[in-house]
């Protein structure tokens, strides 16, 4: 890159974002942050799929419960 400000951006992009999204490749290597929370996001995501064909009721309570704590929780603490 010929630009000096765009191989900043490059460099920042490298040393932050990839470094937080790598993959194993090999047995024994480092995962990121991003597929670990990824990973736990995704059991959440199996988990609510399971309920939600077992009672939807009970799954859009829960839904609308959780997000309604989660907003409330952000709004309470901006205020704060």
């Amino acid at each position: 890159m010929s630009n000096g400000l765009m191989r900043r951006i490059n460099h920042w992009v490298n040393t932050h974002v990839v470094k937080i999204s790598q993959s194993p490749n090999v047995e024994g290597e480092k995962v990121g942050g991003l597929n670990v929370v990824f990973s736990y996001l995704f059991e959440l995501h199996e988990m609510s799929r399971k309920m939600k064909n077992w009672n939807r009721t009970a799954y859009y309570a829960t839904k609308y419960t959780v997000m309604t704590t989660l907003i409330g929780g952000l709004v309470f603490s901006a205020v704060r």
